[in-house]
């Protein structure tokens, strides 16, 4: 029970982020001041949901017995990771004053950024996400019969 509720805890944060991903892209052309808003806002979302994922979700499939699983596990963290990193650095390389400068430029930064989000979340929802149930399901067992 508690592997279906943190998967659809991670579900839910998932459609949040889809949501503020379709909101910022939307906003591109509109008011600067909405951008910096929403990117605040996806960025604490995001930052919050990439820590769960790697103390919880990730920790406990690397950990399987089934090779496949940890190995799923492993190379969609590494990949992860360079999405946080190219996050953050764009946090970094774009201050508010800066979007609200170069709204364009920022635009052109964004976008493929928040394709590579999108893209990522859908194949964690296609390919990662239906090992966990299995996972869990064997973890239970194993505990069951100690």
């Amino acid at each position: 029970m508690v592997a279906i509720i943190e998967l659809d805890f991670f579900k839910a944060e998932h459609a949040v982020l889809l949501d503020l991903s379709a909101a910022m892209l939307a906003a591109m052309d509109g008011e600067p001041a909405e951008i910096v808003k929403l990117r605040k806002k996806m960025s604490r979302v995001l930052v919050a949901h990439l820590t769960k994922e790697d103390h919880h979700l990730y920790l406990a499939l690397r950990r399987s017995p089934k090779a496949a699983t940890a190995l799923c596990a492993a190379r969609f963290e590494a990949e992860m990771g360079d999405l946080a990193k190219t996050w953050l650095t764009m946090m970094s390389e774009w201050p508010d004053d800066g979007i609200l400068r170069d709204q364009q430029g920022f635009a052109q930064i964004m976008r493929p950024i928040l394709d590579a989000l999108e893209q990522r979340i859908h194949s964690e929802e296609r390919e990662l996400y239906p090992l966990c149930p299995k996972f869990w399901d064997d973890d239970d067992e194993k505990h069951a019969a100690a």
